[in-house]
């Protein structure tokens, strides 16, 4: 797929996601990061608002809340597809918790308890269409050919596919 077509193909899985209210952007209030994050995405009513450097501000994928992370999750991957995110790791976002290794590990056992890193990768993507899924396998599998089958993330895209994504479209 080319990256205009993909783009097209992303932007409209999310034309239905609403912008997320002012008070649900992040989803933790831990440590100075969330106070940052909510500061460059505060008052912006449209992703394209944002300019890469706001965007590409670690943690931001991390500490979106579940209604700020379905939104903007689309503005990082088309910033991604042309080559402009450096921080920001998408394809970790989208594929950390469903490679198998990721199974059985304890995410915070001390906090979570029996909760896995699969549990939490489930939960986190559950909120995806499954327009937007098949848009992300789109991605996904963009980024599999970008990378070659040796790339770096080349195995855990693909156990993520076979192991989550491909089941939900």
């Amino acid at each position: 797929m080319n990256k205009e077509l993909l783009e097209k193909t992303i932007v409209d899985a999310f034309l239905d996601v609403d912008t997320p209210p002012d008070w649900a952007l992040v989803r933790s209030n831990e440590g100075p990061e969330p106070a940052n994050i909510e500061r460059i995405f505060r008052g912006k009513r449209d992703w394209k608002d944002l300019e890469i450097h706001e965007l590409d501000t670690e943690p931001a994928l991390s500490l979106l809340s579940d209604e700020a992370w379905r939104y903007y999750l689309q503005a990082f991957i088309i910033y991604d597809i042309r080559g402009m995110i450096s921080h920001e790791d998408v394809v970790f976002h989208l594929t950390n918790g469903f490679a198998d290794a990721d199974r059985e590990e304890l995410l915070n056992p001390r906090r979570y308890g029996a909760r896995t890193r699969w549990d939490s990768a489930v939960f986190r993507c559950s909120v995806f269409s499954p327009k937007q899924v098949s848009a992300i396998v789109a991605y996904l599998n963009f980024k599999l050919e970008e990378e070659g089958e040796r790339g770096y993330y080349a195995q855990v895209i693909r156990e993520a596919l076979a192991n989550y994504w491909l089941g939900r479209t």
